[in-house]
C-alpha cells in the first residue's frame, strides 16, 4: 500500500526539475509545503497525500487513472476534483465557481495561502502580480465562506 512517502516520490519524479514563478524554487516544494500546512488540521495520510499529489495531473503527464493504480480512490478522486481540466480556458472563473468538497477546500484553501505566500518573490510584472493577488484573495474569500 502507497504512504506519504510514495507520495512524495511520485511528486517529485512528476515535476521534475519545474520551479516556481521564481525561476529557482524546486516546483515540488510547493505541494510539500501545502501537504504539511494540511497536516496541521488533518492526520488522514489520503488528505496528505491527495495535497502532496494536487498539482500532478494538471501540470504533468500524470493521471488519475495512474493514481488510483498506485494509491486509492481516496486519493485519486481528491486530486482530480481539485484539477482543473485542460480544456478550460479560464482557469480562474472555474476554480472560484467550483464547489469543493471539505478535504478538497482544506487542500484548495492552503495551496491558495501558499501561492499568496509566495506571490511576491514571482518574477512576474506587478500588474500579472495583482491580477494573481486578486484572484487568491477572492478564492480564499470563497473556500472560507462555504
Amino acid at each position: 500500500m502507497a504512504n506519504i512517502l510514495t507520495a512524495c516520490f511520485v511528486a517529485v519524479a512528476a515535476h521534475g526539475r519545474a520551479t516556481r514563478a521564481d525561476g529557482k524554487t524546486p516546483y515540488v516544494m510547493h505541494p510539500l509545503s501545502v501537504a504539511n500546512r494540511v497536516s496541521a488540521y488533518t492526520n488522514d495520510d489520503n488528505v496528505i497525500m491527495a495535497a502532496i499529489l494536487h498539482d500532478v495531473v494538471e501540470d504533468t503527464n500524470m493521471t488519475v487513472k495512474t493514481l488510483r493504480h498506485i494509491f486509492n480512490d481516496t486519493v485519486a478522486d481528491l486530486v482530480e476534483e481539485l484539477t482543473v481540466p485542460k480544456r478550460v480556458k479560464r482557469k480562474k472563473k472555474y476554480v472560484l465557481a467550483k464547489k469543493f468538497s471539505p478535504m478538497a477546500r482544506l487542500i484548495k484553501l492552503n495551496d491558495a495561502l501558499d501561492n499568496l505566500i509566495d506571490l511576491d518573490t514571482a518574477n512576474w510584472p506587478d500588474e500579472k502580480k495583482a491580477e494573481y493577488r486578486k484572484y487568491l484573495d477572492a478564492l480564499i474569500k470563497k473556500l472560507n465562506s462555504v
